[in-house]
């Protein structure tokens, strides 16, 4: 990967990390998460984090 890319990546992961972090202590988070049936702190970590992500196919 060029140094280049790099920097670039950094500097969007630097710019956008604040409000990417934002969710994880969000007063709103715990009751939500609870609304869903996810229990603990790590089930809503890890459901917020992978949300984005679309159905996937299989490859073969």
């Amino acid at each position: 990967m060029a140094a280049s890319r790099r920097s670039s990546e950094r500097a969007l992961w630097r710019l956008v990390e604040a409000y990417h972090a934002l969710v994880y202590y969000a007063p709103e988070r715990a009751p939500a998460y609870t609304a869903l049936g996810l229990k603990g702190g790590w089930m809503g970590y890890f459901a917020s984090r992978s949300r984005h992500w679309a159905r996937c196919r299989p490859m073969w």
